[in-house]
């Protein structure tokens, strides 16, 4: 079977994703978040993180998925995420 699951070529669907740069989060800034709750004696993994600032977890911020495999272009399918609906973001109080 050349395909499998279903979904779009990464050049075809690269334009609509979006990451956490674009949503306004640098490395350090996360890095700092974590620490201040480290100390802080709160939960401060990444999914945490993340969960505090209404970001996706199921896309990690990219608003697209893995759905599907080209075998015969042996490459991945992506389609936009069922969860946050491509914007890399999700409200505070989704706990998913």
């Amino acid at each position: 079977m050349p395909i499998i699951g279903s979904g779009k070529k990464w050049r075809d669907i690269f334009d609509q994703t979006t990451n956490l740069g674009k949503q306004g989060f640098s490395l350090n800034a996360i890095k700092e978040w974590r620490t201040k709750e480290y100390d802080a004696g709160r939960p401060s993994g990444l999914q945490d993180f993340y969960r505090a600032h209404g970001i996706c977890w199921d896309c990690r911020c990219m608003g697209v998925r893995i759905t599907g495999w080209d075998e015969e272009q042996k490459e991945q399918l992506w389609s936009v995420c069922a969860i946050c609906g491509g914007t890399g973001r999700v409200s505070v109080s989704n706990d998913h």
